[in-house]
């Protein structure tokens, strides 16, 4: 029997309380809700841009990890680390490396994730070169995005939601990043 996604009231009503004891607004609160076995969903302000800081950080990985299973690169391909790269924030990239170093994607990888580390995503985004990246990451949702998405960090709940949802859908492709 197939199921038919409904919006889940009980999460409506809890955001709906947050909101208005936090006075969350559409300018500032966006958020994104799905339980993939009970078919149950809650979008607010879904279409709304934010800056979608660490959170770039997921949509990066999965591109590399795409390329690595085409066999376009492996985890052992190293990538060079430029003075433009740092960024201060979690993990050891700039403790371990210094600029000039190349350093293998798979640590790159691991640091990105597992320790929130800015340096190694700047340096994966690099090795891919921005605007490439976001055009790639673009190919996880069927949004229509604005210029600037192209351009500048941005997110919005509808594409959280995409981007968690391919890899609830092709888990076999991601088993490393949700490890």
């Amino acid at each position: 029997e197939v199921t038919e996604p409904t919006e889940d009231e009980d999460i409506k009503n809890l955001i709906t309380e947050l909101k208005t004891k936090n006075n969350l607004t559409e300018n500032n609160f966006a958020f994104f809700y799905y339980n993939p076995q009970t078919q149950k969903y809650y979008f607010d302000n879904q279409e709304k841009y934010f800056k979608g800081a660490s959170t770039i950080k997921v949509p990066v990985a999965m591109l590399y990890y795409d390329k690595i299973k085409s066999g376009e690169l492996t985890e052992d391909k190293q990538l060079q680390y430029t003075s433009d790269d740092y960024e201060a924030g979690g993990g050891t990239t700039s403790a371990t490396y210094k600029v000039g170093s190349y350093i293998p994607i798979s640590f790159l990888l691991e640091q990105s994730i597992i320790n929130s580390d800015n340096t190694a995503v700047n340096i994966l985004i690099d090795g891919i070169g921005y605007r490439n990246c976001r055009e790639q990451i673009a190919k996880y949702s069927d949004e229509q995005f604005i210029d600037e998405f192209f351009t500048t960090n941005l997110i919005t709940a509808a594409l959280g939601y995409d981007i968690i949802n391919h890899i609830y859908q092709n888990q076999e492709d991601y088993q490393q990043l949700i490890e």
